[in-house]
């Protein structure tokens, strides 16, 4: 129903205004810190660097499941030549986020 998907789109984007505006303050703030390595505030370092990881990780999803959502919405007939263009160029999207991702 039309409630349904207002509430999971609603739901979707601000998990992901919420996840892009940790993930921007996490960057910004350990980008700005500097830690020399073998030192004990290596691990804080590590840490940082693991929650921008997991930042980008999540907010990467979010944005390929919104993407989906959206791409393939209205087009039930699975077997329709619009659904499989749709969904093929939402893979090559999904593909192309997944490597940017990797590559950071």
């Amino acid at each position: 129903s039309r409630n349904r998907l207002i509430k999971v789109f609603g739901g979707t984007v601000l998990s992901a205004g919420v996840g892009l505006t940790g993930f921007y303050a996490i960057d910004s703030l350990s980008n700005r810190i500097e830690f020399d390595r073998g030192s004990q505030n290596n691990q804080v370092s590590i840490f940082f660097q693991s929650i921008r990881r997991s930042s980008r990780t999540l907010v990467a999803t979010t944005l390929i499941s919104v993407d989906y959502k959206l791409s393939l919405r209205g087009l039930e007939d699975k077997d329709s030549e619009e659904y499989n263009n749709a969904i093929n160029k939402c893979h090559e999207r999904t593909a192309s986020r997944l490597l940017e991702l990797c590559r950071k």
